[in-house]
């Protein structure tokens, strides 16, 4: 197996929740503990946390969501990325291992369908320069428009509740009391 690099998109403005999401808590810790220690269970050899505060790496094209912070991580590595947001507690080390164990060399982008995250992701100097260009031309910012532009692998869902993102205080009470 190749050696990754885990990275959680923990940037978002949380707007919606009124609070940090990261700091929420699941199962007696934050979320963002929650994701680093699903992504070091996952095979990940080290961790960035993609955020524009202290203890995470800011973005380099600010305001330009999600894809600025991919953009990010894959400026501190070399390895390949398999990408969590920290607003997906449910997601399970079993759901992210067929996105770590797919023939990786044949394709620059493995993802669930109709869930482009959590996301495995290649560190060429092809996915660096489309995602480059994206970011530049703030034309459509979504992390589909990397990937239909990339070599990829959708994977089959069997069950879409796994991959729920907390966006809202009803997001989060129905995750916690579930």
């Amino acid at each position: 197996m190749n050696t990754f690099t885990g990275v959680i998109l923990a940037g978002g403005k949380s707007s919606r929740m009124g609070q940090d999401k990261s700091a929420l808590l699941f199962k007696g810790n934050s979320f963002l503990h929650h994701c680093k220690r699903l992504l070091i269970e996952a095979g990940a050899s080290d961790i960035i946390i993609s955020a524009n505060k202290k203890a995470g790496v800011p973005d380099i094209y600010p305001n330009c969501g999600p894809l600025s912070g991919i953009h990010a991580a894959l400026q501190q590595t070399s390895n390949s990325l398999l990408i969590m947001p920290v607003d997906m507690p449910l997601v399970t080390r079993e759901l992210l291992a067929p996105l770590v164990t797919h023939n990786q060399h044949a394709v620059e982008a493995v993802y669930y369908e109709r869930f482009p995250l959590p996301l495995f992701l290649a560190n060429t100097e092809k996915v660096r320069h489309i995602l480059s260009n994206i970011l530049e031309k703030k034309d459509n910012l979504s992390i589909r428009s990397l990937i239909a532009q990339l070599e990829h692998e959708e994977l089959p869902v069997s069950n879409s509740h796994f991959f729920s993102n907390v966006n809202t205080i009803d997001d989060y009470k129905s995750i916690v009391v579930d």
